[in-house]
């Protein structure tokens, strides 16, 4: 289960707050850490529609765990 840092706050993604938190932080720093690494990886957060989500900053893919739903393998090492 991946877990988020909101300013301090941890979240789970399965949190019923989630999406929420989500909408209230859109816009606005510091942005939400993805917590699948000790540091926290910098995430931002999309309005899609009526709904926000949050997403991985472009090209920190390979940054996060591999067990992580925001991983991507480097363009070197696929296919």
């Amino acid at each position: 289960m991946t877990t988020y840092n909101f300013s301090g706050k941890l979240v789970e993604r399965d949190d019923p707050d989630f999406d929420r938190l989500v909408a209230s932080v859109h816009g606005v720093m510091p942005r939400p850490l993805c917590m699948c690494r000790h540091q926290g990886i910098e995430m931002y957060v999309a309005r899609a529609g009526d709904h926000c989500i949050i997403k991985r900053m472009p090209d920190t893919g390979n940054l996060h765990a591999t067990s992580c739903g925001s991983y991507e393998a480097p363009a070197e090492l696929s296919g």
